[in-house]
Parts: structure tokens; sequence; C-alpha cells
């Protein structure tokens, strides 16, 4: 009996649902189909990016945050600063990962040239503050004046020159960073941008290009090479670090300190009694001092 209850039941829901549907204009029809089919792609959509924004969270060992949380927004960086009005931060990851502190993230703010422009983000700490500078890849099409103030580098590269906009405070720096492997490397990085400034390191490319492991493994490659290499800061590329030469100032100073060190070795240093008498024949056989002339009378 409660099978045949069940067969019941649904052929007369299926009846009224008939009957319903008869009843109701075409149009009405219609729209209701594409609301519903709307709402349920919406949501569809929004499981998807839930389900993989956990999956990268977990995969890469970072916590979630619910919200800007590390007050990113406000960080002196100059991709953070732009578009003063209608920007923020979302999706933010964070923990450690390769045994440094990260911050992922999605930057977005309002261009006057192009609307809403987002970029995923990758923030790294450093061991040495290094002042200002800028890489970013000119496909990104970023306008002159959301550029900031930083000054332009002309780099020795012509096909470095026209992949890249460099921008920095000290200039000097920038070119001694940008050694030829540092550059090749950066060339192969497929369009991430990089910008250092105190102990700050940021990996950035646009959001629908979205690759997390790609912007922290370009951060922390980076952040190597910064540590490795302190010497180059306030050198430009390519210049010799100093060292004693023949025409050197140094170079007289020491042959005469080590002249001096080898008269006064432990070997070959004149004992006391031979000093005293060298000083006795030199003031006519006096062995003390000299007794001082007499006033004229």
């Amino acid at each position: 009996m409660r099978g045949w209850g069940l067969v019941i039941g649904l052929l007369a829901a299926v009846t009224v649902l008939a009957l319903a549907l008869k009843a109701v204009p075409p149009g009405v029809l219609v729209v209701g189909a594409l609301a519903a089919g709307g709402y349920g792609a919406y949501r569809f959509s929004r499981r998807k990016k839930a389900a993989k924004e956990n999956l990268e969270g977990r995969a890469l060992g970072l916590q979630a945050a619910d919200g800007d949380l590390f007050g990113l927004a406000g960080l002196p960086l100059e991709l953070l600063s732009r578009g003063p009005e209608g920007r923020g931060v979302d999706n933010v990851l964070w923990g450690s990962w390769e045994t440094v502190d990260v911050r992922l993230f999605d930057f977005r703010y309002t261009s006057g040239d192009d609307g809403d422009r987002r970029f995923t983000c990758a923030l790294l700490a450093l061991e040495r503050d290094v002042p200002p500078v800028v890489v970013e890849p000119k496909i990104f099409f970023t306008p002159l004046a959301e550029r900031g103030r930083l000054s332009i580098v002309e780099v020795d590269d012509q096909a470095f020159g026209e992949a890249f906009d460099v921008r920095a405070g000290d200039p000097t720096f920038a070119t001694g960073l940008l050694d030829d492997d540092t550059k090749q490397w950066m060339e192969r990085r497929n369009g991430i941008a990089f910008e250092v400034n105190g102990r700050m390191l940021l990996t950035y490319m646009p959001w629908d290009r979205r690759d997390l492991l790609a912007l922290l493994e370009a951060g922390v490659n980076l952040g190597r090479r910064l540590a490795v290499e302190p010497v180059r800061q306030g050198r430009a590329a390519g210049s010799k670090r100093p060292t004693a030469s023949k025409g050197s100032a140094g170079s007289g100073s020491s042959k005469k300190a080590a002249s001096s060190t080898k008269r006064a070795s432990p070997g070959k240093a004149a004992s006391p009694g031979k000093a005293a008498a060298k000083r006795t024949r030199a003031s006519g056989g006096h062995s003390g001092p000299r007794p001082a002339p007499e006033a004229p009378v």
C-alpha cells in the first residue's frame, strides 16, 4: 500500500503542475525559466570559486582571512596606492610558505582610463631594507598617471626595456639589481610584476591570469637574490668592487705599515744596550744628558 500511495501522490503532483502551467501565460514561464537558470548559474559559480580558493589555501598550507585583517590596502607600495577611491583587498590568504611569511590577496581599484582593474598579489618579507623599485611588464598597460612618483630608469638592454617598465627611488640600486642574470630570469616569469620597498617584496599579475604558486615562487626567488647580493646596493651595474692596487692611495701606507712591521719584528729588534751605546757615541761620549751652556757674563 505504501508503494501505491507514493505512485498516486506523484501522479497527482504532476497533474497539478500541468494544470498550473497551462494557466500561466507563456511569457511568464520564459522569464521564470531564465531567472531560475541565471540564479542557478550564479550559485554554481560562487560555489566553484569558493571551493577553488579553499583548495588553493589548503594546498599551499595557508589560512583564509575574513576581509583585510592585515591592513594590506594601506601599505606604502606603489601598486596599492593606485585608485585612491574605489580600491579594496579581498580573498586574503596568510601563513608561512618555504619558511617565509606570506600574504596572498586580490587587489582592485578604479582606473580613470580602464574602469575597474584587478590584480592577484603575493606579499613577502625581506631580510634587509632596500630602496623602492618597480619592475612591471608593459603588457599591463598601466596608465601614466597611475605609475606613481618613482623615477623612470633607462635599462641598457633594448629587449628588456621594451618588455618592462622600470621605476625606482635610487636608479643606481635598480641598475645594480637588474644584472643580466636577473633580467633573463624576470623575462621567464611569464608576465609577473615585482615591487620592493623597505622590507616588503610584492609580486603581482592580472587577476584573470591568477597563479598563486607562480607568484610565491617568484617572490621567494627574488628575495633570495636580494639577500645574497647586498653589495650591489649603491653600485652601478657592471662596476667593479674597490680593490687595493699599485696606484691606489692605500697601497703606499700598506707598504710602509708592512715595512715597519718587518723592522719591529722580535727576531731583528735592537737591544736596549746597543741603542744606548749609539746615543752615547752620537753625544760625544756623554752617557747622560748634555749640560746646559753657561750664560754669557
